[in-house]
Formats: C-alpha cells, structure tokens, sequence
C-alpha cells in the first residue's frame, strides 16, 4: 500500500470517529507542530489544514473559540486573517521603552476590537486607531446581527455585567479615533451613538 493511500485511510477512519474531538486535534496539531515553529497561525491556515481530516470549517472556528476560552490562547486579528497566537503584547512594548511617550495602537476590523480592548486595559498605550467594529453588542443582538461575526468577537458573559461602552471608556483622556461606516451592518449605528453618549463623559471628567 503506498503511503499517499495509508494516509488515506487514516484520514478517513479520523472523520468516521464518534464524537469527533477537534479540540483534541487542535491541542496536538499546537503542541507538536505550531509551537515549536514560533506559535502562530492563522485561523484559515488551520482551517485548511484541517480540510484534510474532512473537518468542517465551522468546527474548526468553533473549536478555536472554546479552547480560547478554556484556555487563554490568544486569538487576535492581522488585518483581515485571524491569528491564533500567545500574547506578546508586553514584549513589543518592552523593545523600545524610550519611545513610551509614543506608543500608540491601531487596527483594521477584529484588530481595531483589539485596539479598544488594550487602550483600556494597558495605559501605556497612548492613542489609539479602531478602523471598523465599534460595536455596542446589545444594539448588534438587537438587529440580529451575531451572523456577521464569529465566535471570537465575543467575551462569554460580558453583557451580565456591562456592555461595550464600559471598555471603551477606559481609554479616557488618550485620545481615540473610531472610524466604523454606518452602513456596517456588523456595527449598527444606533449602536454606535450610544456609545458615544456614553462614552463622552468619561472623557469629560478629565477636563
């Protein structure tokens, strides 16, 4: 038997398995082949790869989005591919701390997610650009828009305690810009004028 044909059959007997355990797969395919090569790939590159072990793609984003949760895997966005990485924010602020005055962070779609996200939560960030995804995920429920994201757009249980205003406002007094189309079904604009009412007196309390 010749070994594309093994390979084959191996492949086939994966996808025949009951239940099948992608997040397995996935931990294995991490330990033994992505984190020795500098732990990173991208969300379709794992998808493709998994194509061949007759796994569906939504499985897949599905699988990612737990074992992130589980896990705390980093799943972050470089422009428009989704990186599945750990977190080296603390290292490429640490690279060049006599520029401190001048860090800033920006991002396009899930990557301007993460812009909001870190200008809230790291202060040494000192401006920040969101191109897209200024979404308040009540509003986006509201117009049933959750098909326009996937599952890693979402922190489990966030809206039990607060909605999107509640982060970004954390960003205040550094300066942000905010650059989401209102015809962007995956913000809705009336959320995206919520957010600025809310958001503007935190900014005014440092004045």
């Amino acid at each position: 038997m010749s070994a594309e044909r093994a390979i084959d059959r191996l492949l086939q007997a994966f996808a025949a398995r009951r239940p099948l355990r992608v997040g397995s797969l996935i931990l294995t395919l991490f330990g033994d082949a992505i984190a020795p090569r500098g732990g990173a790939v991208t969300l379709g590159s794992l998808i493709g790869l998994l194509r061949d072990f007759r796994v569906a793609d939504r499985l897949v984003r599905t699988s990612v989005g737990r074992l992130a949760d589980a896990l705390g895997l980093g799943v972050e966005a470089a422009v428009e591919e989704h990186v599945c990485r750990s977190d080296r924010h603390d290292e490429a602020l640490a690279e060049d701390m006599r520029n401190a005055a001048r860090i800033g962070v920006t991002g396009i779609s899930m990557g301007a997610t993460r812009t909001w996200w870190l200008a809230a939560l790291d202060e040494r960030l000192r401006a920040g650009v969101a191109v897209a995804c200024m979404t308040r995920y009540t509003d986006l429920i509201r117009i049933e828009g959750l098909k326009y994201h996937g599952i890693y757009y979402f922190v489990p249980g966030m809206l039990n305690h607060f909605d999107s205003e509640a982060v970004m406002a954390l960003a205040a007094p550094r300066p942000m810009l905010f650059m989401t189309g209102d015809k962007d079904y995956g913000s809705p604009i009336e959320g995206i004028r919520k957010l600025e009412a809310k958001i503007r007196p935190a900014y005014a309390l440092h004045r």
